[in-house]
């Protein structure tokens, strides 16, 4: 099997270091491109019926998804330069997306070789409410895709401020 594009989908900024070691081992093996991906899920539009201005008047939906954006960017650019040991190949991009669809969406067009990617263990309730992006590529991926469980203080790490 050869392996020249790695992608790593994460959701936070302070990522696990199983996925970091996880990731760069593979690439370091077989000289393969790191993507780093992250999915900013688009803010939900209110129906034509109900005007965004009559529920929230000075809520400005494009502004705070181009605020995400920027920070996500920011952030993923930060992991990328702190975590990906110098000289090895690799690249973040932030999509506006729901992350399964991004995730397949970009396997697909950078001709990605194998995903790595964690997966928090939730269960019950919370499954179901949160649902599985793991879950949910899994059943669809079309190339290899390893999926690290996170232990549970490491399933709760919250985004850093990369300034």
């Amino acid at each position: 099997m050869e392996i020249r594009a790695i992608l790593w989908p994460t959701e936070s900024y302070t990522p696990s270091q199983k996925i970091i070691d996880a990731v760069v081992t593979l690439a370091e093996r077989f000289q393969a491109k790191i993507y780093v991906l992250h999915a900013v899920t688009p803010i939900p539009i209110f129906p034509e019926s109900v005007s965004a201005v009559e529920v929230v008047p000075t809520f400005d939906v494009g502004l705070y998804e181009r605020e995400l954006v920027k920070t996500a960017k920011k952030s993923l650019a930060a992991v990328v330069r702190q975590q990906v040991p110098e000289g090895m190949d690799a690249e973040s991009h932030v999509i506006v997306g729901h992350p399964r669809d991004v995730i397949l969406d970009f396997v697909e067009e950078k001709n990605i070789d194998v995903v790595v990617m964690a997966t928090h263990g939730r269960s019950g309730v919370d499954r179901l409410l949160i649902g599985s992006v793991a879950g949910l590529t899994i059943r669809h991926c079309p190339v290899p895709l390893f999926v690290i469980p996170l232990d549970k203080d490491e399933a709760t790490e919250k985004p850093a401020d990369n300034a």
